[in-house]
């Protein structure tokens, strides 16, 4: 934040997310501190704040909507800490405050906290998954305007993350070109039979690889549609995956024999 507007960042103790209990220690303009508090009391422990849907439900009552929107701050990392105009990051446990005209969300995050994990090791189901939640009125901006697609929440969320689909390939055919890396990174988890593989967010299946297929073509080809695909590899990508798939009547066949339907 600009240097002659006051605002105050709130250093935290540790790095920890918020579900540890760690308390952050308020630091005034002439580094007198004001208070030690702990996060836990303005949240909900229930919500996953790394979800930015889940983010952005905490503005409700945020006072300064006209100064800094609640869409930039959630896709920022902040969540609302219900007390006057103060936000905390879920990943450094970093709060912001006295916020001005100007401010931007993700450069204040990045100067105060330049360590922040957010911005290290950001993966790829942080801050992608929007469900349908209603953004305070009187908000301007939108969130097609942010880049934030309005996406369903993955329907096998133990498989958000990139390592955890990554470990489900143990037992992986060998002699097959698609190695675990390329699987987990175009979204797919192992089912652990034979090459059955399936996506963590639109739960599609594919099996019966072939040498030459690639791991996301074939997720764009099959399942246009996924959130994880389109946040990823974006429309255009998808619409030349469709655009190569075989004719209808050749399609039919191979849509039987790759895709699987596990109740």
């Amino acid at each position: 934040m600009p240097s002659n507007t006051c605002n105050v960042p709130l250093i935290p103790v540790s790095i920890n997310t918020p579900e540890t209990g760690s308390s952050s220690t308020e630091i005034s303009q002439d580094n007198n501190i004001l208070e030690c508090q702990s996060s836990r009391s303005c949240l909900d422990t229930e919500q996953d704040y790394r979800v930015i849907s889940h983010r952005l439900q905490t503005f409700t009552n945020w006072p300064i909507s006209s100064i800094v929107s609640p869409e930039k701050l959630a896709k920022a990392g902040f969540y609302y800490l219900q007390q006057e105009d103060k936000v905390q990051c879920v990943y450094c446990s970093g709060i912001l405050q006295k916020w001005a005209p100007g401010d931007t969300p993700e450069a204040e995050h990045r100067k105060h906290f330049p360590n922040c994990d957010f911005y290290l090791h950001q993966t790829e189901d942080d801050n992608v998954y929007l469900t349908n939640v209603k953004v305070m009125p009187g908000t301007t901006s939108s969130l097609s305007e942010l880049g934030i697609q309005m996406h369903t929440i993955p329907k096998k969320p133990y498989y958000s993350t990139y390592e955890g689909r990554l470990r489900s390939f143990n037992g992986w055919p060998e002699n097959l070109n698609q190695t675990p890396e390329v699987l987990a990174s175009a979204g797919f988890y192992y089912y652990g039979s034979e090459d059955r593989v399936r996506c963590f967010h639109c739960d599609g299946g594919l099996r019966k690889w072939e040498a030459t297929d690639d791991p996301w073509t074939e997720h764009a080809r099959w399942f246009p549609k996924c959130g994880f695909v389109n946040l990823i590899r974006g429309s255009q990508f998808i619409k030349q995956c469709v655009d190569s798939r075989p004719p209808l009547d050749e399609s039919v066949n191979i849509i039987h024999l790759r895709l699987y339907h596990i109740s």
